[in-house]
Order: structure tokens, then C-alpha cells, then sequence
């Protein structure tokens, strides 16, 4: 198989810009982000803009960015103050209609196990996609509704730890469900009606997350680097721009998601993780190939 190109797509320029500037650029990135989620459906309320851009389109794609900085704030939080960046992911994950502390750390057991039977997100998926129609089924429904793989169980995991420890876990999960339920009601007392058309942007951004995520995670569950290349419109609904690098992610969950690129060259010369050939996104998740 030909080795991929990736340093001239985009090029190695890009990839130098971005790890240069990466504070600034993620700031930056979730300033918009929430602009595009919140502002922009209060800016439709006032008659700014229409309805499809603030309550729909605008949302949508805020959504689709957050999906990616969620998954990075489960690993690094922005530079700057520790309280901020810890209330900044509590909220953007509220945004997202998640739990915090539930992600982070069902997302841990997912690195630490990944491909393996313990992984929580691999053993819910194979287990609820073994047909066609169940394929179908995850797509369409468990992907709206989880913003995950699939079900997940971290029970056994959770067994072995101590009392204390996990009442304290117990503590955040339960902060993080009041969270989001308040910033989703606070939502709702502003939107009105209009929330339910904001809130199906949130479906719709989860399902193509979840399209994107398989494709990269498929490589008999250990991950790798995918043919499907970054471009705008990928860019934009369907990953923030590390995440094409998702196999480089795993081998190291604490590069920052805007050096990824930039790391994958020497990965790659060092055979340190396998390039996939993939034929397309829906293809793949609904076949398999």
C-alpha cells in the first residue's frame, strides 16, 4: 500500500502554524465554538438572523467543534488557570449534552483498554452492531442519543476501587448531571419552542461525530491513521483538525489536538501505527469496510 503523503496534506506549514500558536488558536476555537451554539440562536430571538442560520446551521456546526473540544478537555485542559479550564469543560460538555465526569473518566478506561475486551466503548459497539439493521439502529438512534460508540458499561471498572474514592467520583457525577440539566433548562427558558429546533442540531451533529469516530477507530479496535483527508467541509462538521490524527491521538492522548498533524510524518516513518484505506465514511460504519 502507498505510504500516505500526509506531510503535504494540508501542508507541513499548516501543521508548524498551528502547534505554534495552539493556546491561542484553542481559545479561540472555544470562544466560536460557544458563540456558535449560544449566541447565535439569542441573535436569531432578536431578529438577526434567520432561522435556519441561528436556530439550526450556525448550532449545528458549533456542535460538531465542541464534539472535538469536549474529547480534548477530557485530556488537557486551555492554558491558563486550573479552575477556569475545569468550569469551561463542565460547561462545554453541558453544551454537548454530557456528563463530565461520567466522559472523562469512561473515556480513560477507553485508552487504557483499547482493543481489548475491557474497552467500554468496543465491547458496547460489537455487541449492539452485529446485523445490518443493528448498524442502522446505532447509527440513526444510540448515536443521537449517547454522543458515544455505543452503551457503555464501566461497572467492573468502578468495582475496584475504594469506598472513598468512589463516592467522591459518585460526588462530581452527580455535579456534572445538575450542570447540564441547568444549562439545558436555562436554554429552554430562553429558546422556548425554538429550543427543540436547537436541540435537533445537537442530534444531528452526535450521529456525524460518531461516523467519523468509527472510521478512525477501525483497525480491529487499536486505531490508525485514515486515507479520508482532512478538507473544509470535513473540517467543519465532522472533526476540530487534530482529530483526523485520531490513531496519533491514542498512542499519545496528551498531544495538544492542534500538534497532531505535525506528529504524524515520524509516526509514520517509524511504523509506529498502521495507515488504513478506507472507501468512505458511511460505507464503513454500516459495512464494515
Amino acid at each position: 500500500m502507498e505510504a500516505p503523503k500526509i506531510s503535504q496534506h494540508p501542508p507541513a506549514a499548516i501543521h508548524h502554524f498551528l502547534s505554534r500558536n495552539k493556546h491561542a488558536l484553542e481559545w479561540g476555537h472555544i470562544v466560536l465554538t460557544f458563540c456558535l451554539i449560544v449566541v447565535s440562536p439569542i441573535l436569531y430571538l432578536n431578529g438577526i438572523l434567520g432561522a435556519f442560520w441561528g436556530l439550526f446551521l450556525f448550532p449545528l456546526i458549533g456542535f460538531c467543534q465542541n464534539i472535538g473540544l469536549m474529547h480534548h478537555l477530557d485530556h488537557l485542559l486551555p492554558r491558563g488557570p486550573k479552575g477556569l479550564g475545569l468550569a469551561l469543560a463542565e460547561l462545554m460538555h453541558s453544551l454537548g449534552g454530557l456528563n463530565f465526569a461520567s466522559t472523562k473518566i469512561t473515556h480513560f478506561f477507553h485508552h487504557k483498554y483499547l482493543g481489548t475486551e475491557q474497552d467500554p466503548d468496543r465491547n458496547g459497539y460489537n455487541h449492539m452492531t452485529l446485523t445490518f439493521l443493528q448498524r442502522v439502529r446505532y447509527l440513526f438512534f444510540i448515536g443521537p442519543i449517547r454522543a458515544r460508540f455505543a452503551p457503555v458499561d464501566i461497572s467492573g471498572h468502578l468495582a475496584t476501587w475504594s469506598a472513598p474514592r468512589l463516592q467522591e467520583h459518585q460526588r462530581k457525577v452527580r455535579r456534572s448531571h445538575f450542570a447540564r440539566f441547568g444549562v439545558h433548562l436555562v436554554l429552554l427558558g430562553i429558546l422556548g419552542v425554538s429550543y427543540f429546533i436547537w436541540f435537533g442540531a445537537l442530534l444531528t451533529a452526535n450521529v456525524l461525530s460518531n461516523v467519523r469516530e468509527m472510521v478512525e477507530h477501525g483497525n480491529g479496535g487499536t486505531a490508525g491513521l485514515v486515507n479520508i483527508r482532512p478538507s473544509l467541509v470535513g473540517l467543519t462538521f465532522f472533526s476540530t483538525p487534530g482529530f483526523w490524527y485520531h490513531g496519533i491521538h491514542h498512542r499519545n492522548p496528551h498531544i495538544h489536538y492542534l500538534e497532531l498533524g505535525m506528529a504524524a510524518p515520524d509516526l509514520i516513518r517509524e511504523g509506529r501505527f498502521t495507515y488504513l484505506s478506507r472507501n468512505g465514511y458511511l460505507k464503513y460504519m454500516l459495512f464494515g469496510n
